[in-house]
């Protein structure tokens, strides 16, 4: 399957490995099994989402994610990604903005990722009105 789960910290970080190509099938399949961690999850659940061998994620499947309950979910925690490509920074940049919230950010490493979810254990709160939540420092993007 080109999207694997697994838990790096039982009950607090998952790792979702993502290989190849990721299509709309997938992130439905993805997004069914977030919703039944997360449904059965008592406090925040965050991610570790390693895109080291992903080579595309289709648009569709970007808005399969995005128009799923698990943006919203009460327990949705924070998302760091791994070795993303533009595609992927794009993406991140999207959701960060209709959530209003900084939910994803990029890293070099899992080391690292996982390192930031433990020391920041809490959803993100809403941004104040007029600040940017772009994954680009000071707006600047690729």
């Amino acid at each position: 399957m080109p999207i694997e789960l697994s838990w790096l910290i039982p009950d607090k970080i998952l790792l979702s490995r993502w290989t190849g190509d990721i299509t709309e099938e997938d992130m439905r399949v993805l997004v069914e099994e977030l919703e039944i961690v997360l449904d059965s999850a008592a406090l925040p659940i965050h991610t570790v989402i390693d895109l080291s061998e992903a080579r595309h994620v289709s648009t569709e499947a970007a808005y399969v994610y995005l128009q799923s309950s698990i943006p919203a979910h009460v327990h949705r925690g924070r998302i760091g990604v791994v070795k993303a490509n533009i595609e992927a920074k794009a993406v991140a940049d999207l959701v960060n903005r209709i959530s209003r919230r900084e939910m994803v950010r990029m890293f070099a490493t899992r080391d690292e990722a996982c390192r930031f979810l433990l020391n920041h254990d809490n959803p993100p709160p809403p941004l104040p009105p007029g600040s940017d939540p772009s994954i680009y420092p000071s707006g600047l993007e690729p």
